[in-house]
């Protein structure tokens, strides 16, 4: 996923930089509450992978990863509008799959 400059890529985060990530995002004042909405972000993320992989659509790229520590990587480095519009695109992109 593009999203103001940044391409979210799959595969490029371990849980070290996961770590990383979350102890960041509590040092930038992003607080727990960001942390935790990036936690579910995370879940759901893979949940939709999971349907991709399950029904067969096929759908791979930016954005598409079974690892949460991936998604969650992504959504503290963005605005949370960024990280909702990229759930949304999937999940439409779901549903055009029939998933």
């Amino acid at each position: 996923m593009t999203t103001n400059g940044r391409i979210f890529q799959a595969g490029a985060v371990t849980r070290g930089s996961l770590i990383v990530a979350t102890l960041a995002a509590s040092l930038l004042g992003t607080g727990a509450a960001r942390a935790d909405e990036c936690k579910d972000y995370a879940l759901a993320s893979a949940k939709q992978m999971q349907r991709n992989v399950s029904k067969a659509c096929g759908l791979k790229g930016d954005g598409w990863s079974i690892k949460q520590e991936v998604h969650f990587a992504f959504c503290t480095s963005v605005a949370p509008e960024e990280w909702r519009k990229a759930e949304e695109e999937r999940e439409a992109q779901l549903k055009k799959c029939g998933a």
